[in-house]
């Protein structure tokens, strides 16, 4: 089922409370995780909503519709998301591009122009890092939805982002990788201040099973040693941010 996303209650004034200035109002259809629906190009700020009829619209930093793309899915799908959008980490020719994945999860590639650049297959979740030569690369996850198993595959890409859109997409998500994995995983480092914070880990009963402090100073990537754990599904969190990882 899809969730329809009321950001606001007008659209028709400019409202001012506490210091704050409501700029506009937008309506979306579909799942929406973090600040997804604010993505950076070259021409700054964009924000998008999703249709049910599968067309999403693009505007402006100024909110100013700049197109609407008209998206088509095999057997009838919908939109459930849409993650990564972008001018620079899929093509050179700056189009924006972004991966949608279906009511049920098949995941695409799709350019501002509707066209199908590439399918992933059946897909729920997509990440990106960064290797140690600095390459981007891209992780695809199923969920672990069968077997209590994830897999996952690893794409090289072309492109690369901008200082800016990286920290926006860093913003709204914390991921592990290997994962499944054996003996030690590394998890995306959100703490951006001097400020210590806990890393947890929780097995699927509730119960806490590591508790790790954390800096800034870390780097990018907690190193995190799970070799006597339990093969099984965990959970953790961090900075207000969670997902899980599965130890074989």
């Amino acid at each position: 089922m899809k969730t329809k996303l009321l950001l606001s209650l007008t659209l028709t004034f400019t409202l001012t409370f506490f210091g704050q200035t409501l700029e506009h109002s937008y309506s979306t259809q579909g799942a929406v995780y973090g600040n997804t629906l604010i993505f950076i190009t070259d021409n700054g700020f964009n924000y998008y909503t999703i249709n049910d009829n599968n067309e999403i619209s693009l505007y402006n930093s100024n909110h100013t519709l700049n197109k609407t793309v008209s998206i088509t899915l095999p057997n009838s799908e919908t939109i459930r998301t849409i993650f990564l959008p972008s001018d620079k980490l899929f093509n050179s020719d700056s189009m924006i591009e972004f991966v949608i994945v279906t009511n049920d999860f098949n995941m695409f590639l799709f350019n501002e122009n509707g066209t199908n650049l590439f399918s992933f297959g059946q897909r729920e979740e997509i990440h990106y890092f960064k290797d140690s030569n600095n390459n981007f690369k891209l992780i695809t996850t199923d969920g672990g939805k069968k077997n209590n198993t994830q897999n996952y595959d690893v794409y090289s890409v072309s492109g690369t982002l901008s200082n800016s859109q990286q920290s926006l997409f860093k913003e709204r998500e914390i991921f592990s990788f290997p994962n499944p994995a054996t003996s030690e995983i590394k998890i995306t480092n959100p703490v951006k201040n001097k400020t210590a914070e806990t890393l947890n880990v929780f097995d699927l009963a509730g119960r806490k099973i590591i508790e790790k402090k954390v800096n800034q100073t870390d780097g990018e990537y907690i190193i995190l040693d799970i070799s006597k754990l339990n093969k099984g599904t965990y959970v953790y969190s961090i900075n207000g941010k969670n997902n899980k990882f599965i130890k074989n």
